[in-house]
């Protein structure tokens, strides 16, 4: 099974002003090698580029693990500099425009080229955005934005300076100054623990654990490390909790992971870790779980990890659809809260014997913490289910 793994994607593409067939196979190839040198030169070499329905656009679909921030920087920097090396020896009427777009998602690597979710938002940005008169045009997807530029995790990333379009129905964002194009290099901004990057979060807490007598809680807690790190087991991830609090544990997943096998292992683990725990247990000693699944830009720090994915994470958690189903199924052990992306790129496909007609959407608002989101809510048992891989 091929593998899709969430990832940075990119879409780069010319504009010649007299395409004639040898200019336009000239400028695919300077394309190209505009593209390779400015992502090797920002610290990232693309798995393979491909050459997209013999036309004027070139895909590739970057490394899981590299630093987004940085790529968003210096790639558009080098590759604006390199396309003015390219048009400087050449009459105006010869000259390039390349425009480049940037959008994160599930992509994987095919005999044609990087196909899924995230080349395919890439090349629709890429193709879509308002035209510009500017030799190099960066776009970037609204994830990106939101994720990497607007919270300002590179010096070189300046919200002011992209403005937003609409691409094909589509929100993105537009680089509208030369300020990646300036030849100094970028900075992690000051005071920044480390570098942001895309991870799957996982968060679990006890239900009722306050209520417990001291004892008991210890046991529980316990439980809920012994738990965790089981479905960590199977799910073949690092058995490594990043934050504790409590009641509750958080775990940051390795970047490059298959989501797609990832999340139902990691589910059915959960499952399965908590029925051995509490198959030997009285009623009031069971362990309850509440789990929350996000996934987006995470920063660490000197006390764990920051980023919105890991506070979305948390808010889910404490979200009163998830807390009332506990209540509502009394017999069962676990209520899953998935977002919104993830049940889009995931769950409704149904990877090793999930069933996305076991999750329903539900409306999370914590009026108080100003959060407001749709998600996906499973409670295991509800809807008959399979182990992963299993037919069904």
């Amino acid at each position: 099974m091929t593998s899709l793994v969430h990832r940075l994607n990119s879409f780069w593409r010319f504009s010649d002003p007299a395409p004639t067939v040898r200019r336009r196979i000239a400028a695919l190839a300077e394309t190209e090698a505009i593209m390779r040198t400015a992502l090797t030169e920002a610290g990232v070499r693309p798995h393979e580029t491909h050459l997209l329905g013999g036309d004027s656009g070139w895909s590739a679909a970057l490394p899981a693990g590299a630093e987004i921030a940085v790529i968003l920087s210096e790639a558009p920097r080098r590759g604006r500099l390199l396309l003015a090396g390219y048009n400087e020896r050449r009459v105006p009427a010869a000259r390039l425009r390349i425009t480049v777009a940037f959008a994160i998602g599930p992509a994987a690597e095919g005999l044609l080229g990087p196909f899924g979710p995230g080349p395919e938002e890439a090349e629709r940005l890429g193709r879509t955005a308002p035209s510009s008169t500017a030799p190099f045009t960066t776009v970037l997807s609204a994830a990106l934005y939101e994720g990497y530029v607007a919270p300002e995790f590179h010096a070189d990333l300046v919200p002011e300076d992209f403005q937003p379009v609409d691409a094909g129905g589509a929100k993105a964002w537009l680089h509208r100054s030369d300020r990646l194009g300036d030849p100094a290099p970028g900075a992690v901004r000051e005071g920044a623990q480390g570098v942001a990057r895309t991870a799957l979060c996982v968060a679990a807490d006890i239900k009722g654990w306050s209520t417990r007598a001291v004892p008991d809680q210890i046991h529980a807690q316990h439980a809920l490390m012994e738990v965790t790190r089981a479905a960590l087991r199977l799910a073949r991830l690092p058995e490594r909790i990043e934050q504790t609090a409590g009641d509750s544990v958080l775990v940051i997943a390795p970047s490059g992971i298959d989501e797609s096998t990832v999340i139902p292992d990691l589910l059915y683990g959960m499952r399965v870790a908590l029925r051995t725990n509490n198959r030997v247990l009285v009623p009031s000693a069971r362990l309850r779980l509440r789990l929350a699944l996000t996934r987006g830009p995470v920063v660490p720090g000197p006390a764990g990890f920051g980023g919105d994915a890991v506070i979305s994470c948390f808010r889910l958690l404490d979200a009163p659809p998830v807390k009332r189903a506990l209540v509502d199924a009394p017999e069962a052990d676990l209520a899953v809260i998935i977002s919104t992306d993830l049940y889009r790129d995931v769950i409704r496909h149904g990877f090793r014997g999930l069933r996305p007609e076991g999750f329903r959407r539900v409306r999370c608002e914590l009026p108080g913490k100003g959060f407001a989101e749709d998600a996906w809510l499973h409670v295991p048992g509800q809807v008959a289910e399979s182990a992963p891989g299993a037919p069904v």
